[in-house]
């Protein structure tokens, strides 16, 4: 399931497993043994494990993420879980910004969430979880003329391959992950987890 189907595809399952619960929408729809549609969101966990793989450290960290759709709340969930201390987020509708703030102070009270800009160099880690950009590399989800090389910059967007924000990134020296790695983590993160995972 793509955007901007994450959220509203939950109205139409007749069971969701725990992230889709979290996050509000899925990305990952299958006919259980009883011929029902049951639905899971795999987003964050394939996000997460991206930069995992990288040797990027989260825990502790401040993360501006930019979009909070089904795939923005989805993300800072599993950010949340494994331990970030700070998430500043940024998306043009503030009901949406509002619902992520709302989710995730329940499910995660520790963390310090916001909606207000952060300065840059207060920030440890970039995701853009928006559609900005997409199937078109003259786009931008922020307007940055520069980004401080301590930053790690991760786009969900896979197409195309290289954004503009990674692009940016990668000429100011900073670690860059890209979309395709998330797509392979969130992959393998559906296949581990395939059996572990409960639908009521």
């Amino acid at each position: 399931v793509t955007v901007p189907h994450k959220k509203t595809i939950i109205n139409h399952l007749d069971r969701i497993g725990p992230l889709a619960e979290i996050s509000g929408s899925a990305s990952i729809l299958a006919r259980s043994a009883d011929d029902k549609w049951v639905g899971e969101m795999f987003d964050g966990n394939g996000c997460v494990e991206a930069m995992l793989r990288r040797g990027v450290m989260l825990a502790g960290k401040h993360v501006f993420l930019l979009g909070a759709g089904g795939a923005g709340v989805a993300i800072a969930s599993s950010l949340a879980r494994l331990g970030v201390a700070q998430i500043s987020i940024q998306d043009p509708d503030a009901s949406r910004s509002a619902d992520l703030v709302e989710r995730i102070s329940k499910w995660f009270p520790q963390v310090a969430l916001s909606t207000n800009a952060s300065a840059l160099d207060e920030i440890d880690i970039i995701v853009n979880a928006s559609a900005v950009g997409m199937l078109d590399a003259t786009k931008i989800p922020v307007d940055f003329k520069k980004i401080p090389s301590h930053v790690v910059v991760m786009d969900v967007i896979m197409d195309p391959d290289r954004t503009r924000l990674i692009a940016l990134a990668e000429d100011c020296g900073c670690t860059t992950v890209y979309g395709r790695e998330m797509l392979d983590s969130q992959l393998n993160s559906r296949n581990q987890m395939a059996g572990d995972i409960e639908f009521p």
